[in-house]
């Protein structure tokens, strides 16, 4: 007799489904009318300084999504969690009861910073926080900031020292999502492994040979005229 072969994704959607089915067929309670008022009032807030996005999965309780801090932005706000979050937990076959967790609990579980996660599951460094309230204090986003641009530099003496080891290092180590963004965030455009990942917006001098930016009309260098055209358009517009 033939035997179907099945897929770990396969085999992982029919659990799933067997699970879905089984907890609709159980009976999930409410949760008591005054706990709900605090779940709803006192909500918890994460926010994010930092340019990428994040997406944690908490087991049972879903995927939680961090959005990125947009160019002019000062944050970005996830989706706030209730101040007390219940999960339904099967007793038997017929009943399941509700595991109550305080909200800021989840939401440190949630950036990594919770009990039983490592260092390294931390989201801190790329700037996201859990707010005291509902909108994040200076303070807060100063602080969120600091160890956003901590990460900044150590990612510029990664992509230095990896630009340094050789052109193979360089590609393997360098990323555009990371690394390239983090100099740019700080300002470091003439950065060699940047420029060179980018050679569309630099231009050389042909007097000094000073690598600059596209588009300007004097060399900052030597003062040479890069573009004669903007530059006697412009001549007339200085004071003497």
């Amino acid at each position: 007799m033939a035997t179907s072969i099945i897929d770990a994704e396969r085999a992982s959607q029919m659990v799933n489904r067997f699970v879905r089915g089984m907890n609709a067929a159980r009976s999930i309670p409410k949760l008591p009318a005054r706990i709900q008022e605090i779940a709803d009032k006192e909500t918890v807030h994460i926010f994010n300084v930092g340019p990428w996005p994040h997406s944690v999965s908490m087991g049972s309780l879903g995927m939680f999504h961090i959005p990125a801090c947009e160019p002019g932005q000062k944050f970005a706000a996830m989706k706030p969690l209730p101040g007390i979050i219940a999960e339904p937990v099967p007793i038997d076959e017929k009943h399941m009861e509700l595991h109550q967790e305080e909200g800021r609990y989840v939401a440190d579980q949630i950036i990594g910073v919770g009990m039983m996660r490592s260092p390294s599951e931390s989201l801190v460094p790329y700037g996201v926080f859990v707010a005291a309230g509902k909108e994040p204090t200076a303070q807060e986003l100063s602080e969120a900031n600091k160890k956003l641009f901590a990460y900044y530099e150590e990612l510029i003496r990664e992509a230095r020292t990896a630009y340094a080891s050789g052109p193979k290092e360089a590609e393997m180590v360098i990323t555009p999502t990371r690394h390239h963004l983090a100099a740019r965030a700080m300002k470091l455009t003439n950065e060699p492994w940047l420029i060179q990942a980018n050679p569309e917006t630099r231009q050389e001098c042909p007097s000094c040979g000073t690598n600059c930016r596209s588009g300007i009309v004097m060399c900052p260098n030597c003062k040479y005229v890069l573009d004669e055209k903007k530059y006697a358009a412009m001549k007339g517009r200085f004071a003497e």
